[in-house]
Order: structure tokens, then sequence, then C-alpha cells
């Protein structure tokens, strides 16, 4: 399946398709899985911010969703019928990881507006909308 980080993009193309949504391990390791556009917001919030010169921020949602419930979601809001199929875990994986977004919350007055339900319904309407212009 590859690192978690394009986990989304191949569970919405498996689940659009029909086929199989590969989950390595249990499923319950977690991720702050965060909507493109709130990283923009942030990265712009930075941008323009004198106190942000020569600082680093963790951007992300401050919040943990397992892989399983990222699944659960995608074929949800997809209306695919596809089985989840279990593999071995990845050797070395970080079991959990969230972003701790306190400092660019209080340098930056970041706040992520897109959960993670409206940015995967999101990103399954561009998947689709792409698809069809193809």
């Amino acid at each position: 399946m590859g690192h978690l980080a394009s986990v989304i993009s191949v569970f919405i193309d498996r689940a659009l398709k029909g086929a199989e949504i590969p989950i390595e391990g249990d499923g319950l390791q977690t991720r702050d899985f965060t909507f493109v556009e709130d990283v923009v917001e942030c990265n712009l919030l930075a941008a323009t911010s004198p106190r942000a010169k020569g600082e680093v921020y963790n951007v992300g949602t401050g919040t943990r969703t397992s892989v399983i419930e990222l699944a659960d979601t995608i074929l949800g809001l997809t209306g695919s019928s596809s089985e989840k199929v279990f593999l071995p875990p990845r050797t070395g994986d970080v079991r959990h990881s969230v972003a701790d977004i306190t400092k660019a919350r209080e340098h930056l007055g970041y706040r992520p507006k897109t959960d993670i339900t409206e940015g995967l319904r999101k990103t399954i309407e561009w998947v689709r909308s792409s698809a069809r212009g193809s």
C-alpha cells in the first residue's frame, strides 16, 4: 500500500473501482489527516506574518483518525461495496501520530476549517469530476 501519506488516494481510487481496500496491520494506527486547503491557509498565514520568520510550525488538525475509520468513511461517502482486507503490519510503522498545532494557532491564528469527513467528501467529488473530464 505504500506510505500513509498516499493512503487517502489509494483508498478512494480502490473504493470507486469496487476493489479491495488494503489495510496494513489492524487499522487502529492513527494519523492527523489534514485537508489541503487548510495546509495552504497555514502556509499563507506564515508567509505574511512577521512573527513566523525563522520559525517552524506543525500543520494539521490536532485530531487523530484511525486508518480503519478513514477506510469506513471513504466507503460510506463513495457508496462502495469494497471489502477491507487486512495485511501484515509494516515494519517500523509508527502507531499513533497527531500534530501539535498550538504554536501555529498562537503565533499565526491558524485554525483548521475542514474536518476529515468534509475533506474526504470534497476530495472524492474532485476525483469523480476529474475522471469524467478525462
